[in-house]
C-alpha cells in the first residue's frame, strides 16, 4: 500500500533521527511548505563545532545540545507551515515553532509530550497530532 504524504515524512524523520550524536534522545524532524516541498531537516546534538556526544558525560552536567526542531526551523525560516517528527515538541522548542508560523506538527512517540506544550499548543491554536505508523 502506498503511504501517505504525513506517513512519508514521519518515516523521513525517523532516518534523520539515526544520525542524532545525542546519548540521551534520538531525535528527527521534517519540515514542508504548503506544496508538500521539505523546507528544513533537523536531528538533535550538541552545537556545531562542539564535537558528538560520544563518550561524553555533559548529559549529566547541563546538555549542550541543539534540539531536531530548532536544527530545521533554522533552515526552513519561516517557509514551514508542517513539521513532522519523532517525539513531541518539548515546551521550549513549542515558543520557537509558534513563532515561526507553523500550523500543525505531527509526532510519533507521545511519551514525550509535556503538559505545558500541550496546554500552550491549545491555547494558540496549534494542531499537535499523535500519529502512529
Amino acid at each position: 500500500m502506498r503511504p501517505t504524504l504525513d506517513q512519508t515524512f514521519l518515516r523521513m524523520a525517523q532516518v534523520l533521527a539515526a544520525r542524532a550524536a545525542c546519548n540521551k534522545r534520538q531525535v528527527g524532524c521534517i519540515i514542508t511548505d504548503v506544496d508538500n516541498q521539505v523546507v528544513g531537516t533537523g536531528y538533535n546534538g550538541r552545537a556545531r563545532g562542539a564535537g558528538n556526544c560520544e563518550g561524553c558525560d555533559v548529559c549529566t552536567n547541563g546538555c549542550e545540545g541543539v534540539h531536531a526542531e530548532i536544527n530545521a526551523l533554522l533552515q526552513a525560516g519561516n517557509r514551514g507551515v508542517r513539521m513532522y517528527q519523532t517525539h513531541a515538541p518539548c515546551w521550549h522548542c513549542l515558543k520557537s515553532i509558534l513563532n515561526s508560523g507553523i500550523g500543525v506538527v505531527y509526532y510519533l512517540d507521545a511519551s514525550t509530550l509535556e503538559l505545558e506544550s500541550a496546554t500552550l499548543a491549545a491555547k494558540v491554536g496549534l494542531h499537535l497530532r499523535h500519529v502512529n505508523l
